[in-house]
């Protein structure tokens, strides 16, 4: 796909992400899963609903009065859409996302989760699905499997990030376009993560970073990708990225874990148990043993 990105002030030329059509599950995940590269699969949500029903004028008739919430403050779905038709010169268009936990796609619009499905088999196995967390930490895993929705428009863009607990992301563009900028975690020191906010980036912008500030950040290695309506787009565990929207954009996304990256998932965990954290990790490596042993007798890939 030809695409005109910005220059970027970097020392390396970006990479494309490939895209794969008909992409095997047991190539997807010996060669991007378990290899931690992402991919692009072209055909992976043709069978949903929301390709020929999801656009923002479709929200505006379906759902205009209904209440939601961006950047802290209670508005409607009404207001969100007619600013992301009609954007005012110089100020982005509020961007909608429905990420936090308990208030994601299936609290805020529960009717249109029939819309996504079926799920592709890329996500398969997800184990954050399952009930058998300490109730501790259950709410904080639990969120993973639930999708979340992202509803923008010319302006719109998220801080550069890695999604916590090293879950894999698989995002899919319902309507529109999404420019991806991705960094592997081995890029992690010239990305300038934030002393309180490990999984946060200090840059602001990545298409016109501060290079006086973050002089190591001309070095890190940038994989870019646009990403259209029909396509889903992974990145494996511990991935900084950041998008950028140029107009109208609805897309959803859902995080994973499995044996793939169960232990740095459960070392972010153990990390803040304090004097339990030995126990803890103990705990997860005889889960996932359990997991892996009881999915190898059923003959499953991961």
């Amino acid at each position: 796909m030809a695409q005109a990105y910005p220059r970027l002030r970097q020392a390396s030329p970006a990479l494309e992400i490939p895209r794969r059509e008909r992409l095997s599950r047991r190539d997807f995940v010996h060669e991007h899963l378990l290899a931690g590269r992402p991919v692009i699969v072209p055909d992976a949500i043709r069978e949903w609903p929301a390709l020929s029903r999801w656009t923002p004028e479709f929200f505006l008739r379906e759902f205009g009065p209904r209440p939601v919430r961006v950047l802290g403050e209670v508005t409607t779905v009404g207001a969100v859409v007619e600013r992301i038709l009609d954007p005012l010169p110089g100020r982005p268009a509020p961007y909608l996302h429905t990420t936090t936990p308990g208030a994601k796609l299936e609290h805020v619009f529960p009717e249109l989760l029939p819309d996504i499905r079926p799920l592709p088999g890329y996500l398969a196995p997800n184990w954050l699905e399952d009930r058998c967390f300490p109730r501790s930490i259950e709410r904080r895993l639990r969120r993973g499997p639930q999708a979340e929705l992202f509803l923008g428009g010319a302006g719109g863009r998220f801080s550069l990030h890695w999604d916590s607990l090293w879950f894999h992301v698989f995002a899919f563009q319902v309507y529109g376009e999404k420019v991806w900028y991705g960094y592997g975690p081995d890029q992690t020191p010239r990305l300038y993560p934030r002393a309180n906010a490990h999984t946060i980036s200090r840059i602001e912008d990545v298409e016109a970073p501060d290079l006086e500030r973050f002089p190591a950040f001309a070095e890190a290695v940038c994989h870019r990708c646009t990403l259209a309506a029909g396509e889903m787009l992974f990145l494996p565990g511990g991935w900084w990225h950041t998008t950028r929207l140029h107009g109208p954009s609805i897309s959803v996304a859902v995080n994973t874990a499995n044996a793939s990256n169960w232990s740095p998932m459960a070392r972010e965990i153990a990390a803040k148990a304090g004097p339990l954290a030995p126990t803890l990790r103990a705990w997860f490596a005889a889960l996932k043993a359990w997991k892996e042993l009881r999915q190898g007798a059923r003959g499953l890939l991961l």
